[in-house]
């Protein structure tokens, strides 16, 4: 599992062994928190704010336990296409891709996007069809 961290913090359990306490970012978007125990003390060094990681696990009972925990070697963002693959992965909350769309539309509607133009007619289009999708309306078309 690719997680790329946000927070580190020293914990202990009920009987006083040491940990770390991981909590970061999935490679597909979501939150997770994982445990590093000290059978890994030797790999802590790893465990940075903003270092991407490859955490291996293995499933003992109900619980998913950390086996290993492998650097993950980015490519330069200056290389091409790495900038726009970087950005496409980014998580984005619903809350945030809201307040992007209704900047968009009050874009629209101050007249900066032209609806008829080039970029701004497909962004007029998609910018529909993703308020049609949030309101739930389906639009049939009747054939004559």
């Amino acid at each position: 599992m690719i997680v790329t961290i946000q927070t580190i913090s020293q914990e202990f359990t009920k009987t006083g062994a040491e940990y770390q306490k991981v909590t970061g970012i999935t490679g597909d978007g979501r939150p997770t928190t994982k445990s590093v125990f000290d059978n890994l003390k030797d790999k802590w060094e790893l465990l940075k704010e903003n270092a991407t990681l490859d955490f291996t696990m293995v499933q003992k009972g109900q619980f998913w336990n950390v086996t290993d925990i492998k650097p993950i070697e980015l490519s330069s963002p200056t290389e091409p296409g790495m900038l726009e693959e970087h950005e496409r992965k980014r998580f984005v909350s619903p809350e945030e891709r809201g307040m992007w769309w209704k900047e968009v539309g009050e874009n629209f509607r101050a007249g900066l996007f032209k609806k008829d133009e080039g970029n701004g007619a497909l962004l007029w289009r998609t910018y529909i069809a993703q308020m049609l999708s949030s309101l739930e309306i389906t639009i049939e078309r009747k054939e004559e």
